[in-house]
Parts: C-alpha cells; sequence; structure tokens
C-alpha cells in the first residue's frame, strides 16, 4: 500500500524495521523502479528469531514481532548486500514491573543501544564484515535519511553528516573490531534492564564516543 502511494504521488518514503524476506523484495522492487525509498533493520531483527519467545520471555516481545530464522538470514544477505540504508536501535527502555508480566501483558521492546554497534558487526560476519557497510549503516546513512548536514542550522541540535572531515563536527565513535566481551544486564548504563542480550557473548565494542568536540566515552567507561 505505502509503496502505491509513493508510485502515484512521487514522493518519498522510509520504512521501518523491515523484519521479513518478503517486505525486502517489496522494497528491492521498488528500487529498481526507481522510486525514492529508504529503508532500515533493527539488531534484534538481525540477530534473534522467534525460537527466543519459546519459554514466553517478555524480554524477546518486540513490534514488529522476532520472525522465523529464513526471514533472519535474509536480513542478514540484504545488509550486507546494501540495501539497508541505516541500522536503528529501536531502543524502547521498560521498567522491570512492566517487563516481568505475562507476555501478553507486557510492552513491547527491549534496550537496543549499547550492544548495537556489536551485534551489527556479528550480523555482517565477524571475518567477512565489510567496514564501509558497517560505517554506512551506523553513521552516513542515517545522517542522509535524516538530511543532517554540519551546516544545516534548522537542525536544533548539533547536526553531523556521518563523515571525519574538516568543517564537519566532532562527533566521532571509535569501534574496536577486536574486543570480545559479555553482555551483562547489570552493566548497562540505562536505568533499565529489559535486555535480551544478557550473558551473550559479543566481539566489537565502542570504546571511545567523542560528543561536539568533548570526551564522554573513553576505554568503554562514561566520562
Amino acid at each position: 500500500r505505502d509503496i502505491e502511494l509513493v508510485r502515484l504521488t512521487g514522493g518519498a518514503m522510509h520504512f521501518l524495521h523491515l523484519s521479513t524476506a518478503r517486505s525486502i523484495a517489496m522494497v528491492s522492487a521498488a528500487r529498481r523502479e526507481g522510486l525514492d525509498v529508504t529503508c532500515e533493520v533493527t539488531p534484534h531483527h538481525l540477530t534473534l528469531d522467534e525460537s527466543s519467545c519459546a519459554g514466553f520471555d517478555a524480554q524477546f516481545k518486540v513490534h514488529p514481532p522476532l520472525r522465523i530464522a529464513s526471514d533472519v538470514a535474509a536480513l542478514r544477505q540484504a545488509l550486507r548486500e546494501g540495501l539497508f540504508d541505516a541500522v536503528a536501535t529501536d531502543h524502547a527502555p521498560h521498567s522491570p514491573e512492566l517487563k516481568d508480566r505475562a507476555f501478553d501483558e507486557a510492552p513491547a521492546g527491549m534496550l537496543g543501544l549499547e550492544h548495537a554497534a556489536a551485534l551489527t558487526f556479528e550480523a555482517l560476519g565477524v571475518q567477512e564484515c565489510n567496514a564501509t557497510t558497517f560505517f554506512d549503516v551506523l553513521s552516513r546513512g542515517p545522517a542522509r535519511v535524516a538530511q543532517l548536514r554540519a551546516s544545516d542550522h534548522r537542525v536544533r541540535h548539533s547536526a553531523h553528516g556521518g563523515d571525519v572531515a574538516e568543517g564537519e563536527d566532532a562527533n566521532i565513535t571509535v569501534f574496536d573490531p577486536r574486543v570480545e566481551w559479555t553482555a551483562r544486564r547489570d552493566d548497562l548504563h540505562s536505568r533499565a534492564r529489559n535486555t535480551p542480550y544478557d550473558g551473550r557473548q559479543l566481539r566489537g565494542r565502542v570504546t571511545t564516543t567523542i560528543a561536539k568536540g568533548q570526551l564522554v566515552v573513553h576505554e568503554g567507561k562514561l566520562q
């Protein structure tokens, strides 16, 4: 329906949280037709499938829901082939009081921000990860979709085009692909604890973050 609206109006459309092989095929076809469509995927749809919900743990309840393994494989392949303009965290903190309810009563959503880079690295393939794709979907791509430019004074907060270059704001994240670590719920900086990745072994970690020229994370610790 939405693609048909783009076709009829000549407008642009950004699709959130693609989660199935069918949605990938539809967006790919629209692009081949020359329609102005962009899209993104979440880390959890790239790394978890519906089998995680077998125990009805509400930590795994999200919208769209986790899909079958073949959909996850299709999403990963599409990521490697450059279909996605961005990986978006869909970061959704919820209190333990809400998430500890029965699956059908608990709110949908999970924490996504702190593990997003490592999970994207995993989805791209640790050994064969294309660095250009990795940085594009986490930095340049989101900036393009949001049309952020350092010189755009209409943007309320410091804008960034996703590139490290003279004249751009010093918003820089350093990612070390060699670091191996274990995700722990108690290590999260969020006051919420609704992560499905507690105990998961990860490789690659954000070690340094500079925001507006100020060092805010160093060696993985908030400054």
